[in-house]
């Protein structure tokens, strides 16, 4: 049951990703003016049958990727492993962003690789072109709009980690705490996006301005309604861990149909998000008339931008809203030396997460202690400072208050309904396990199977 809510979390945080990518993408295989894949192009050497064909393998591609990653998560939510799952989920996240983007970088190649063929120069201008009229001064997002978010959504937490401090509810604070996370996290996006330069789609300065305007308002809108839905939804979450005894079961049905409930919400906001904005680009198409001269052979594939020559360190994107480094500067090195860094510990937390999960608990009985450990020493109990000891056939209920709770792990600081704080180190799914009482703290224990914590359990009876 644990393992399903992970993944219900990992769905509602990046299935999301999917329609978003896939609707941002899809425009980009749209001619806007004399342009596609932001290449300038001309009926001297592109025909209107060649176009369209470029066209339709575009479309073509995204259909049969978006489809395929679509369907391939629901893979994941019977498998009984937290770290495959995780590992699953990191791995789906990358392939989107790599597959979303790769027909835009193939098209963008052969747009490129057709106007080389039939002679045609590229643009050898190293000049970023920005729109000057009203530069920087666009808005849509205020203070008033996302300071009382972000006020909420840092109360709320940081209230739940306080009141429940010592408590057998404290774990669900994490829940708050992600919900309340994530919603910055969005906050964050949102500005960002409202801070963007001013697209140069046209030679008229009031047209760039009004779609750009256009364009953050209908952004200010999606992110607005979906960070004030999370934020609604953290809040009832925290009034239901508020009511008095509230139960684990009805915790964990409301927490998976919420879950559930603010995925379609969500769902349905992206694809209204994507209708204004096709509508939007539609509205304005025959009005772009104007692509920025760039060097095109700095370009790989359309998306990464590096050129020795070009000393700016940002640049506009060769096609749709925003900038991006110029990775021949040291800031663009930096950059991609930190990123190659971030998606490094994507297999590096794999690993560990498997051998967390994978490698069993151990009892090892020396001469003077009793230690329990995995993958390192977690527990060292001298054999004098024993007071109690006890073979139990089953465990209390327990919550995690610091540590480790997986299927066949539970290690680390829990609080149960017998002893309050007590100290794990064991495999819940196994029959036997021994509680060790000291004077400072209750252990409870087992080895890598049954039988051998029953012989740890005879020895030290002995």
């Amino acid at each position: 049951m644990f393992n399903l809510i992970i993944n219900i979390f990992m769905f509602i945080c990046m299935y999301p990703t999917l329609l978003i990518l896939y609707f941002s993408q899809k425009s980009a295989g749209e001619a806007r003016g004399s342009a596609l894949f932001g290449i300038r192009y001309s009926p001297d050497w592109l025909s209107k049958e060649e176009l369209t064909q470029i066209q339709q393998t575009y479309r073509r591609r995204m259909k049969r990727y978006t489809i395929a990653l679509a369907l391939s998560p629901f893979v994941f939510l019977p498998i009984p492993y937290i770290s495959i799952s995780i590992t699953l989920w990191m791995a789906w996240l990358l392939i989107a962003i790599v597959l979303m983007l790769l027909p835009y970088a193939q098209g963008f190649n052969r747009m490129k690789a057709l106007k080389r063929l039939r002679a045609v120069p590229a643009e050898q201008s190293n000049n970023t072109l920005y729109e000057i009229k009203d530069a920087g001064n666009i808005r849509t997002l205020y203070p008033a709009d996302w300071f009382p978010l972000v006020a909420i959504n840092l109360i709320l937490p940081a209230f739940t980690l306080f009141h429940f401090r010592g408590e057998r509810l404290w774990s669900y604070s994490i829940v708050i705490l992600t919900f309340s996370l994530s919603t910055l996290l969005l906050v964050g996006c949102a500005l960002w996006m409202d801070r963007m330069k001013t697209q140069v789609i046209s030679r008229d300065s009031d047209i760039n301005v009004n779609f750009a305007r256009a364009n953050k308002k209908l952004w200010k809108g999606f992110w607005l309604v979906n960070c004030w839905a999370m934020t609604a939804y953290t809040a009832l979450m925290l009034i239901y861990l508020l009511s008095p005894n509230p139960s684990d079961r009805m915790s964990f049905y409301l927490i998976l149909g919420g879950s559930i409930g603010l995925c379609i919400f969500m769902f349905l906001l992206i694809a209204r998000l994507a209708a204004k904005i096709t509508r939007l680009n539609h509205l304005y198409d025959e009005k772009a008339d104007f692509v920025p001269e760039q060097d095109e052979k700095g370009w790989i594939g359309g998306i990464f931008y590096y050129n020795p020559q070009d000393h700016h360190t940002m640049v506009a994107n060769r096609a749709g809203i925003g900038t991006t480094c110029n990775m021949a500067t040291p800031f663009g090195k930096g950059i991609a030396i930190f990123t190659a860094l971030c998606l490094l510990v994507i297999p590096l937390s794999s690993i560990w997460l498997m051998l967390e999960e994978f490698t069993p608990p151990k009892l090892t009985l020396q001469d003077d202690a009793l230690m329990a450990s995995h993958i390192n020493a977690e527990y060292t109990v001298p054999l004098e400072d024993i007071e109690f000891l006890a073979l139990l056939t089953e465990l209390p209920k327990s919550t995690k208050v610091v540590g480790t709770n997986m299927p066949a792990l539970e290690k680390g600081t829990f609080r149960n309904s017998t002893d309050g704080r007590v100290q794990e180190c064991l495999n819940p799914m196994l029959e036997y396990f021994l509680r060790v009482e000291t004077a400072d703290t209750i252990y409870y224990l087992s080895s890598y199977d049954d039988d051998a914590t029953l012989e740890i359990y005879e020895s030290l009876c002995q």
